[in-house]
C-alpha cells in the first residue's frame, strides 16, 4: 500500500487505502491542502495497488510531479514528489523503502523560488540565490521580455528574515498580494506581481501566513494631505471667546451671582449692627462710672 508523506513533516503520513482521492482546499476533500492558490477541488488521485494516477482538474501549473506540471493524467509511484501549490508530498512504498539502503539525512533547506502564474511562462522555475535583479534588461539575473516592465524593475534577495523584495523605482510598480510596495519581506505562498507578470513564492515552510504590507504613500500625496490640513486650519481659525456685555438697567444678575450678592449684603448689615451695639454699650458703661 502506498503512502503520502509531507516533505516538511508538518502533518502525519497518509495511507492510500481508498481507490480515489480528491485534493483541494475544501474541507470535504479527501486530502485538504491549505493554500490560497489551490481551488476547492484541484486534483484527483486514483490508486491502483503500488501505482497511482494523478490528474489536474483545473489545468493550471499548480500540480507538479518531480517539478513538471501535470497537464494530463500522470502515473506516479515510489519516490516521486507531488507538489500541490507550495505543499510537497513524497510517494512511498514501505516495502521498497525497507529494501533501500539507509540514506544520510541532510538538513538542506528548501530553496526559494518564483513559480510563474501565467501560461506563457508555464513550466519554468526561477530559483533565487543571494541577491538578484528582475527586469526587461538582459543584464538582469531574471530577464523577462515583457514590454511594460522597467529595464531593471526590482531586486529580490535571500536574507535571514526571509525573501526580501525591493522595487527599484519602476514605472508600473511592484505588487505583493495585490498591494503596491516599495519594500516587503516575502513568505511562501505570497503572490508577487511585476506590472502584469505574476509569480507565486515557494520556499522554506516556516510560516504560511501571507505577508502583510502597507500601501505606498507617494510624496505628492503626503504634500497634498499636509496642504489640505493647512487650508482647513486657515479657513477655520480658532474662535476667540466674546467679552461679556455689561448689564443693562433692570437686567437681573444670574442666579449664582444674585445669591452671592445677597450674602454680601447680609455680612455688611451684620458688621454695622455689631458696631452700633458696641457704641451703645460703651456709652452706657461710661455713664454708670460717672
Amino acid at each position: 500500500m502506498l503512502q503520502l508523506q509531507f516533505k516538511d513533516n508538518t502533518s502525519k503520513p497518509i495511507w492510500l487505502a481508498k481507490p480515489e482521492y480528491i485534493i483541494g482546499c475544501a474541507l470535504e476533500c479527501s486530502l485538504t491542502i491549505k493554500d490560497p492558490h489551490i481551488r476547492a477541488q484541484h486534483a484527483k488521485l486514483v490508486v491502483n495497488g503500488e501505482r497511482a494516477v494523478i490528474s489536474n482538474l483545473i489545468g493550471d501549473d499548480k500540480i507538479r510531479v518531480n517539478g513538471v506540471p501535470v497537464n494530463k493524467p500522470r502515473d506516479i509511484g515510489h519516490g516521486d514528489v507531488v507538489s500541490v501549490g507550495i505543499t510537497e508530498l513524497v510517494v512511498l512504498d514501505p516495502k521498497k523503502a525497507a529494501q533501500e539502503p539507509p540514506q544520510e539525512q541532510t538538513s538542506k533547506p528548501q530553496p526559494w523560488e518564483l513559480l510563474p502564474m501565467m501560461t506563457a511562462l508555464s513550466g519554468k522555475q526561477y530559483p533565487i540565490e543571494g541577491s538578484m535583479t528582475i527586469g526587461r534588461s538582459k543584464e538582469c539575473e531574471i530577464s523577462l521580455g515583457v514590454t511594460h516592465l522597467s529595464r531593471v524593475h526590482a531586486q529580490i534577495s535571500v536574507t535571514q528574515r526571509g525573501l526580501e523584495l525591493k522595487d527599484l523605482s519602476s514605472a508600473n510598480g511592484t505588487f505583493v498580494n495585490g498591494q503596491r510596495i516599495e519594500r516587503a519581506v516575502l513568505k511562501p505562498g505570497d503572490e508577487v506581481r511585476f506590472d502584469t507578470v505574476s509569480f507565486q513564492v515557494s520556499g522554506p515552510q516556516q510560516d504560511l501566513e501571507l505577508t502583510t504590507v502597507r500601501p505606498v504613500l507617494k510624496a505628492a500625496s503626503l504634500r497634498k494631505s499636509s496642504g489640505d490640513a493647512l487650508a482647513r486650519k486657515h479657513d477655520n481659525p480658532p474662535q476667540r471667546p466674546e467679552p461679556l456685555a455689561p448689564l443693562s438697567e433692570g437686567q437681573g444678575l444670574p442666579e449664582k451671582a444674585a445669591s452671592g450678592t445677597g450674602l454680601g449684603l447680609w455680612l455688611v448689615a451684620g458688621v454695622a449692627f455689631a458696631a452700633v451695639l458696641a457704641y451703645l454699650l460703651r456709652n452706657n458703661l461710661i455713664q454708670l462710672i460717672t
